[in-house]
C-alpha cells in the first residue's frame, strides 16, 4: 500500500494559456455591456434632440407663414404700434394717414425670430 506524503501537495500549476479565470471574464462582459447601454442612451438622446429641433423648426416656420397665429403677436403689434405712433407725434408726421404694415412686416419678421430664440434657451 502506498502511504500518503508526509508533506502538503502543491497545488497544480497555473496554466499559461489565454484563459482568465470567470470572475474576470464576467467583469468584462458586465462592462461591455454597461458601455453599450452608455452608447444606446446617448443616440436615443441625440435622436431626441434632433426631434425636438426638427419640430421647434416646424414651430417657427409655421408663424413666419401665418404671424397671427403667434400668441405674443397682438401684444407685439400693440407695443410697436404705440411706439411708432409716439415716434411720427415727435416727428410731427399724421400718424392717422400714416402706412404702419412695411415696418411691421420687417419689424415683425426680426421679433419673431428673437422670441423664437429666447423660448429655446428656457
Amino acid at each position: 500500500s502506498v502511504s500518503p506524503p508526509s508533506h502538503p501537495v502543491p497545488p497544480p500549476p497555473v496554466s499559461q494559456s489565454r484563459h482568465r479565470p470567470h470572475t474576470e471574464i464576467d467583469h468584462d462582459r458586465d462592462r461591455d455591456r454597461e458601455h453599450a447601454h452608455e452608447i444606446s442612451k446617448r443616440i436615443a438622446y441625440h435622436k431626441a434632440l434632433a426631434n425636438v429641433d426638427d419640430e421647434m423648426e416646424q414651430v417657427l416656420q409655421g408663424h413666419e407663414d401665418s404671424p397671427e397665429d403667434h400668441p405674443m403677436y397682438g401684444t407685439e403689434w400693440q407695443l410697436f404700434w404705440n411706439r411708432r405712433y409716439n415716434e411720427l407725434v415727435k416727428m410731427k408726421v399724421d400718424p392717422n394717414g400714416y402706412d404702419f404694415k412695411p415696418e411691421w412686416i420687417e419689424f415683425w419678421s426680426s421679433r419673431v425670430r428673437m422670441l423664437h430664440e429666447e423660448e429655446l434657451q428656457s
